[in-house]
């Protein structure tokens, strides 16, 4: 378990419920206070009726799904390699992690997690004019950060691809610059911040110039559910299934599913473009 969910997993910065079943339905109000449906508020005269509204509710349902590494190993194998168990059970977690972290931000949502890339609330900001191919600028991240909704800008983080860093130690708003390098002070956030912001390497991003290369992410608007208890992860081990070639196999299984808690983009009061917590940047080719 603390293999699969710790050092750089992403799965403990989401909206995460463990759950004793199989699944779990979430409501899901999506309106706003400036849009004419669900709770609003109204300004009432001296003796007047207040204005009757309602919540508009719909319902999300995750199911849990498995995530397994099965690997076998011959007995000579773990006869003269004591730590070989070790070795597998630590590689099967690193792999889980891997596979779980790709899933929330790229899964297709077929017998896996629905991921942030393919979530329908996500915003994409068009490149500059005149920018030049395959580059990120100070221009794109701003824009990025004026499409993020005022409510998740401070746990947002920005997940990229590390073909896109050595645009940013030279990125800068006049003389500023606006990515500080990691250092002692800021050891939350080991590949510095942008614009105030951590920023997250993962190779789930595609490379320099491609859509899905630098993104600013909430992730607590992603919503994963996970298998409670000590069991949260099962690890197995048998000496049955390859027993005539004398081999054992250990699995690792993990359940668990997740979505976009947002299910579209968010209408502004005032103006004609959307908010979102998922932004991301156009391909610039």
């Amino acid at each position: 378990m603390s293999l699969a969910l710790e050092g750089d997993s992403l799965v403990p910065l989401t909206d995460n419920t463990p759950v004793s079943g199989n699944a779990m339905t979430f409501p899901s109000d999506e309106t706003t206070p400036w849009g004419s449906s669900g709770v609003r508020a109204y300004w009432v005269g001296e003796a007047g009726a207040p204005t009757l509204t309602k919540p508009v509710l719909d319902m999300a349902t995750l199911r849990l799904r498995k995530l397994v590494a099965f690997c076998p190993a011959t007995d000579e194998l773990l006869a003269d390699s004591t730590a070989m168990a070790a070795y597998l059970s630590r590689k099967m977690g690193e792999a889980i992690r891997w596979k779980a972290n790709d899933a929330i931000l790229a899964g297709d949502g077929v017998a896996k997690p629905k991921g942030i890339f393919n979530a329908d609330a996500l915003v994409s900001v068009a490149k500059e004019g005149s920018q030049t191919a395959a580059t990120v600028n100070s221009a794109n991240v701003a824009k990025m950060l004026a499409r993020l909704p005022v409510y998740a800008m401070a746990r947002a983080r920005w997940v990229m691809h590390q073909s896109v860093l050595p645009q940013l130690i030279t990125m800068t708003i006049g003389d500023q610059p606006i990515w500080t390098p990691p250092n002692e002070g800021i050891k939350g956030a080991p590949g510095g911040l942008l614009l105030g912001r951590p920023v997250l390497y993962s190779e789930s991003c595609a490379t320099l110039g491609t859509v899905n290369d630098i993104a600013l992410v909430d992730f607590g608007s992603y919503r994963t559910i996970t298998k409670s208890g000590a069991v949260a992860i099962e690890m197995a081990q048998s000496m049955h299934f390859y027993f005539d070639v004398g081999a054992q196999a250990f699995r690792a299984t993990f359940r668990r599913d997740g979505a976009p808690a947002v299910g579209s983009a968010i209408g502004r009061k005032n103006g004609s473009d959307t908010l979102s917590p998922f932004v991301v940047l156009a391909t610039r080719s």
